[in-house]
């Protein structure tokens, strides 16, 4: 098994050595380099000789511990802030409306001291005093402030969230409080910035949404559902939904890129009849479950997903069939070099252990069965996918959330068709926006769609035991 899964091996080493790093105080990165550079050395001249392969693989595997602790070091390294006197930072979304204030991530780009200008480079959370200047406010914009940005710190109250632990694993170490008067919007950056183009994107998006009547908890729905936005959904919808074991739906993950990859199928399955048409298809393909991505706002989630379908495209239409564990191993090295804290983040937990559950146990659940007709089928298919991933993700959610749906087989029978339809109708909108008309009846049909979900939804909380 192992053979045939050597990124799992990798996998597990530099996992080990993220999650270990914590009690290694290595001062000194420098050493920590030298030893993997002996030890990559090491395994290199030994197998140039073909001799040794115990040490090799010994050597190969603490390599990557290794490299585990450097890149969590490295990752984790708190930047210092030098006191200035005037600080400028580039917003990277729109400002999001909480109970007293305006909140948004930005990044911290430049300190003015009293002799000289500062580059910098980190990402930090503003709040502003909630007035008419923050509405002009956009991703992109510019602000300069004099308050000094202060380390995030826990409120110290016993078992409650590590709400600073929490931001530090998205980089974020500094929040300032604005308030009306302190700030100056000096315009827009010229510069390109992958998240502020996918946040102005996404806007323009939603804004479609909008303008055809979706409003409401019906568009904080639809707009997470098909865009990954989750700002919009209020306490009451997360509940039901959550209640009905269908949470998962609202974050865009593994299902949502498989729909899209579905309907990418459908629509240019033609090309692979000729002559290069599959290497053209796998472009089109990959190029656009990125676009997807980038939309989406390229969460975790998002990012695994779409890289283990770019690899599974790849292998079966370039005629090199991959292994789906290595895939899912490969997918979640690349993630976790990019930002090794993600190994503790609980969506990034939840989404592979789902999708490891699904390919481990759907099979032997779906065989258990063998039914004549093909909504029967179709029907036990789907029980089986939901059962399977039920059944990997189980011990994290009571672990985390103390809480299990009872009725998560049920509402799975209206979630899961109720997304692919609602995704579907979703990018119609988008795409006829266009002609009024169309988008019109497409938004009308899915804001009855939308309700009649939410309505059923609704009615497992009040069943007994639903939680």
């Amino acid at each position: 098994m192992l053979q045939k899964v050597p990124f799992l091996r990798i996998l597990a080493a530099y996992i080990a050595g993220i999650i270990l790093a914590p009690f290694f105080h290595i001062k000194c990165q420098g050493v920590l380099m030298a030893l993997m550079i002996l030890l990559l050395s090491t395994a290199f001249v030994l197998s140039l000789k073909n001799r040794q392969l115990l040490v090799i693989s010994l050597s190969l595997h603490m390599f990557l511990f290794l490299a585990g602790i450097w890149r969590y070091n490295t990752f984790n390294r708190v930047p210092n802030l030098p006191t200035g006197s005037v600080y400028e930072a580039t917003l990277l979304e729109y400002p999001v409306e909480k109970t007293n204030s305006r909140k948004t991530d930005a990044l911290l780009t430049r300190i003015i001291t009293h002799d000289s200008l500062i580059s910098a480079h980190e990402k930090l959370i503003l709040y502003f005093e909630p007035d008419n200047l923050v509405g002009s406010l956009q991703p992109g914009s510019i602000i300069v402030f004099k308050t000094r940005p202060e380390l995030v710190a826990n409120a110290g109250n016993p078992e409650e969230f590590d709400y600073r632990g929490y931001l530090n694993n998205k980089k974020i170490f500094r929040q300032v409080y604005l308030k009306s008067g302190e700030w100056i919007n000096r315009g827009t950056t010229s510069h390109f910035h992958i998240s502020i183009c996918s946040e102005k994107l996404r806007h323009t998006l939603l804004n479609i949404y909008v303008r055809n009547g979706i409003r409401d908890e019906k568009f904080a729905m639809l707009s997470a559902l098909t865009l990954g936005y989750r700002d919009a959904l209020d306490p009451d919808t997360k509940k039901v939904f959550s209640s009905a074991g269908a949470t998962h739906v609202l974050a865009v993950s593994g299902l949502h890129t498989g729909i899209i990859y579905l309907v990418i199928g459908f629509l240019f399955g033609f090309v692979k009849r000729i002559k290069r048409g599959r290497l053209l298809f796998v472009l089109i393909s990959v190029s656009t479950l990125w676009f997807y991505a980038l939309v989406t706002g390229l969460s975790p989630s998002v990012l695994r997903a779409t890289i283990m379908f770019s690899f599974l495209i790849a292998g079966e239409n370039l005629r090199r069939p991959t292994n789906v564990y290595n895939t899912l191993a490969a997918s979640a090295f690349i993630l976790l070099f990019v930002n090794p804290d993600l190994v503790s983040d609980v969506g990034f937990q939840l989404s592979y252990s789902a999708v490891t559950g699904i390919v481990f146990f759907q099979p032997m659940i779906h065989n258990l069965i063998n039914f004549k007709y093909r909504i029967s089928r179709w029907t036990w298919a789907l029980f089986a996918v939901s059962l399977s991933a039920q059944f990997a993700t189980f011990p994290l959610t009571f672990f985390y959330f103390k809480q299990f749906p009872v009725y998560f087989w049920a509402s799975n029978f209206i979630v899961i068709p109720g997304a692919f339809i609602l995704i579907f109708l979703g990018i119609a909108i988008i795409l006829f926006s266009a002609f009024q008309s169309i988008s019109t009846v497409l938004a009308t049909v899915t804001n009855f769609i939308l309700n009649s979900v939410y309505l059923l939804l609704s009615k497992f909380q009040t069943l007994p035991f639903s939680v």
